[in-house]
């Protein structure tokens, strides 16, 4: 699965539209990204595709191009929550891209905008009658990890951002924070995505004991 995300090139379906914000300038794009997930485990090659939307963050007033931190957000939040972290870090000249995990805001999986059925729905978790399938939360928590390594695969290949001509974007310098939720499900990510520097928070829940 890492090699076929590695082989290809990804390109942004619709270009980023971006818009100057205080401390940085907010884009929103969407790219084809592949679905490895089949019922009996993980598949390398795609059973299917889907359009992701991405949130991105960029400097302002410092020269680029600038490395990249893909954002992954918590429970609680979706990839938007990656505005937070880029008013601490765009000013240093570092830019921020994030995608929804499965189950949560505009992901393909995502069918409503409750953060409780968004919750179970990416956890496996069937709350009538109490039971998890264990087996589908790994593939969220899996495909949660491929739609971002395929993330840093667009942030490498597909440099200017706000089609001005100029390179935004280091993909050579990618690195990647998550956050709760965010870091439970980064092992997989981490452990394929040769990252420059990762940043794990408060990610210690006792999903085991579920």
């Amino acid at each position: 699965m890492a090699a076929d995300v590695a082989g290809r090139d990804y390109e942004w379906t619709d270009p980023p539209s971006c818009e100057d914000k205080e401390a940085f300038t907010r884009c929103e794009g969407t790219f084809v990204a592949q679905d490895y997930r089949r019922e009996d485990g993980i598949t390398g090659t795609p059973i299917d595709s889907w359009e992701r939307p991405v949130s991105i963050w960029l400097p302002r007033d410092v020269p680029g191009p600038w490395p990249v931190v893909l954002f992954g957000h918590g429970a609680g939040e979706t990839r938007t929550g990656g505005g937070y972290l880029a008013r601490f870090i765009a000013p240093l000249g570092i830019a921020v891209l994030a995608v929804d995990a499965v189950g949560f805001g505009d992901h393909p999986t995502s069918d409503v905008n409750d953060e409780i059925a968004n919750l179970t729905s990416m956890m496996a978790i069937d709350l009538d009658d109490g039971t998890l399938d264990a087996r589908q939360l790994r593939l969220n928590f899996r495909q949660t990890a491929y739609d971002r390594l395929q993330l840093a695969r667009l942030a490498a290949t597909v440099a200017d951002i706000d089609g001005d001509g100029t390179v935004d974007l280091d993909g050579d310098r990618i690195g990647y924070a998550g956050f709760s939720l965010g870091g439970i499900v980064s092992g997989e990510l981490l452990s394929l995505g040769g990252f420059d520097i990762v940043l794990l928070s408060v990610c210690g829940a006792r999903v085991t004991s579920l």
